[in-house]
């Protein structure tokens, strides 16, 4: 049995319109005085900063050493119009998403 579900942009965000971040998944941008950049979530701030990087892996880092920071205004997501979806397979998506089952 197929069950179909339907949203409307209501449901799903506006199309088009720049999405912010939810507090914890903002993005940054580290630039270490050594040169060395680290891209990810920041998840402690302080006299060590720890970034979640989008692999998973976990860089600590001394305030001491960092150069530069940068927070992305954006999501990382890409727009679902740059993936070439429209509203029915947003729709479409979201349907399967939702029939999944958490290990």
């Amino acid at each position: 049995m197929v069950c179909r579900l339907y949203f409307t942009y209501r449901h799903i965000g506006r199309y088009g319109q720049k999405r912010r971040n939810s507090f914890g998944y903002e993005s940054w941008l580290i630039t270490r005085k050594d040169g060395t950049v680290v891209s990810g979530f920041l998840r402690a701030d302080g006299e060590t900063v720890v970034i979640k990087g989008m692999d998973g892996q976990v860089h600590t880092i001394k305030a001491a050493e960092i150069a530069a920071r940068k927070q992305f205004a954006t999501s990382i997501m890409p727009e679902p119009a740059a993936l070439g979806l429209d509203q029915t397979d947003l729709a479409n998506l979201l349907t399967y998403l939702l029939t999944l089952k958490a290990d």
